[in-house]
């Protein structure tokens, strides 16, 4: 099979009609916030962001750019099992397109999005594309099934309760066998 290439232009995704609705209906949705959120005390919200330690602040926005970044290069990764090959820039602007649907719509409908921006510039069938995105999740759930089973032992000191010991043969054992039907 061959390797498509595909292009991807933020510019032209900005000015397409269905863009320019989507930030239409964000900029309602954050009106609707503005006055969910009247009820609250903006000033002490304010203060207390301000009054936040200005290093943990960037070394938030860090990590969390550094995250969108690292996960946008492993989907990347990811579509090379389907034989095709974007940009960086191009994965990571997808991601976080879709990300950004997510946060504004419910249902991780932003995950269907991504695989719609791959078709559409370009890329595999819409099913492959979404393939891609189910591959990505269940790595992430044998990630939090790992990461976990690691916390529950280092909070508890190994002097682990039943019930947590319970839970973390579990989450290692979905683990196990997410990875283990990875590689099949």
């Amino acid at each position: 099979m061959s390797e498509a290439k595909t292009s991807f232009s933020i510019g032209e995704r900005i000015r397409r009609p269905s863009t320019i609705a989507g930030l239409l209906f964000t900029v309602v949705l954050l009106v609707g916030l503005w006055r969910a959120a009247s009820a609250f005390n903006l000033d002490q919200v304010a203060s207390l962001i301000g009054s936040a330690n200005p290093f943990a602040l960037v070394a938030a926005l860090a990590a969390t750019l550094a995250t969108l970044l690292l996960r946008g290069l492993r989907w990347r990764e990811l579509l090379s099992v389907v034989n095709l090959s974007i940009s960086r820039r191009a994965a990571i602007e997808i991601l976080a397109l879709s990300f950004w649907v997510n946060v504004v719509l419910p249902a991780k409908i932003g995950d269907f999005y991504r695989a719609w921006l791959l078709k559409r510039n370009g890329g595999p069938s819409f099913g492959r594309g979404v393939g891609t995105v189910v591959l990505e999740r269940a790595l992430d759930l044998i990630t939090v099934a790992l990461l976990g089973a690691l916390s529950g032992a280092v909070a508890f000191g190994g002097e682990l309760p039943a019930a947590v010991l319970v839970l973390m043969v579990f989450a290692l054992a979905l683990a196990l066998v997410g990875i283990l039907v990875l590689l099949a």
